[in-house]
């Protein structure tokens, strides 16, 4: 059931007032047809009863009076006599609108020797056919808009004026609740893209509360963000400082003394460290529109120099909206798994794709588990097969996938048909404009 429902809130709420105006609808018929059916039978029951009166006077009238009392009849517009035959006698309608409940009650309450006749054309009424002395003729009752209007019109065009004004007032409510609520929306996933945002003060007490406390909560992070980056460098100056006096110390007596080896794991793994601190909040880049594919073929150039060339596929893309260094640090490190782990089958492809830019970091290497690729951008995480051995912190696709969260796309890690392993981002092509 709740399948069905429908997934907006406007959905929601404006298949609710035409439920309640299709309700209302269906009470409105039934008390129609409650009152008003039976007001139609009794109006054909006295004109029938008229009519028979009518007819009873002229049988008991002299020529005379039967021609002077035709006049008055038909000059007063209450009778209209017809020189040609009547129609031939067609159905009146379904059996509960107004007109049916009429001619009904008509045909029922004349005598027994007074015809009667019903037609549609020009328009719907009655033929009653009575006697004048030894002459018979044909009348016609005056159209009334009881002949011309039926239940179902009338409840066809009540019906769709209601569902009308209830659209039009559902568009109007959704309207003034969609406009805050995409408010919100948007100032939640700039704030998780790391831009300074707050919310205008609305003039109504609900949603000034929530916009009080999402400011509060937007002042709270920057706060705990200003305290995080001033950390972060603090420890970078306290702990490479002592780290590069160290180096120079050991170079001075051994040039390729294996300390220094270590120490420089250190300061990687330090600035691995700081990498990640700085990926939730792209450490104040600003957004530029560029050409991936240059950033891509610049780090292929770089690894071409060290001796480990990646085979390029590069498709035609439009200009994407992103942080050069964030976006340069992510197929970096990327580029940088695929050398570590595989240095076989290294390739990097481009594509656009239904409002997409993808970019996918391939190799031939051992790959990772599939019960092992949700966990693996968690940080401090390495998959068991095929890369224990290899030196790490477990940073490196944690890092990666923030950043690429950070301009509002996805990262995902896919078995490479053949072997290997497919590192794939999915950017949109929308921009991602941080201020």
């Amino acid at each position: 059931m709740v399948k069905l429902l429908p997934r907006t809130l406007f959905g929601r709420n404006l298949g609710l007032l035409l439920a309640f105006a299709l309700l209302a609808q269906l009470l409105w018929v039934a008390a129609f047809l409650y009152v008003q059916g039976p007001r139609a039978a009794e109006v054909g029951r006295l004109v029938a009863i008229e009519l028979n009166a009518i007819d009873s006077a002229f049988a008991h009238m002299a020529p005379a009076e039967q021609r002077a009392y035709l006049n008055y009849l038909t000059g007063s517009g209450r009778l209209i006599l017809q020189e040609n035959p009547p129609p031939p006698d067609t159905a009146v309608g379904n059996s509960i609108s107004l007109v049916a409940r009429f001619a009904g009650s008509m045909r029922d309450n004349l005598s027994p020797d007074m015809a009667f006749r019903w037609a549609d054309a020009p328009q719907p009424h009655p033929w009653v056919r009575m006697n004048i002395g030894d002459r018979r003729a044909w009348f016609t009752l005056p159209p009334s808009a009881m002949s011309r209007e039926s239940l179902i019109t009338s409840v066809l065009l009540v019906s769709l004026t209601i569902m009308a004004l209830a659209t039009a007032i559902a568009l109007l409510i959704q309207r003034r609740i969609n406009r805050p609520l995409r408010d919100v929306v948007d100032a939640a996933r700039l704030v998780g893209e790391g831009a300074d945002v707050r919310l205008p003060e609305y003039s109504v007490a609900e949603l000034a509360e929530v916009a009080t406390h999402f400011n509060a909560m937007s002042d709270n992070l920057r706060g705990m963000e200003a305290v995080r980056a001033e950390m972060l460098a603090g420890i970078s100056h306290d702990i490479r400082t002592p780290l590069t006096k160290l180096r120079l110390a050991l170079e001075s007596r051994e040039r390729n003394a294996p300390e220094v080896a270590h120490i420089e794991r250190i300061d990687a793994i330090v600035s691995q460290f700081l990498d990640y601190g700085r990926a939730g909040s792209g450490g104040g880049e600003q957004m530029v529109d560029a050409d991936l594919n240059t950033l891509v073929m610049q780090l292929a150039g770089e690894f071409e120099a060290r001796d480990v060339p990646f085979q390029l596929s590069l498709a035609p893309l439009p200009a994407l909206r992103f942080r050069p260094v964030s976006m340069q640090r992510v197929l970096a490190n990327l580029m940088e798994n695929a050398v570590r782990y595989a240095r076989t089958g290294l390739e990097v492809r481009t594509r656009y794709d239904e409002g997409h830019v993808h970019v996918d970091v391939l190799d031939r290497g051992p790959g990772i588990p599939y019960d092992q690729v949700a966990r693996m951008r968690q940080p401090f995480t390495r998959a068991d097969t095929g890369r224990a051995s290899v030196p790490g912190t477990g940073l490196g696709l944690a890092i990666v996938d923030r950043l690429v969260r950070l301009h509002g796309g996805t990262l995902s890690l896919v078995a490479r048909s053949g072997g290997g392993l497919c590192a794939s981002v999915a950017l949109p092509l929308r921009a991602v404009v941080l201020r």
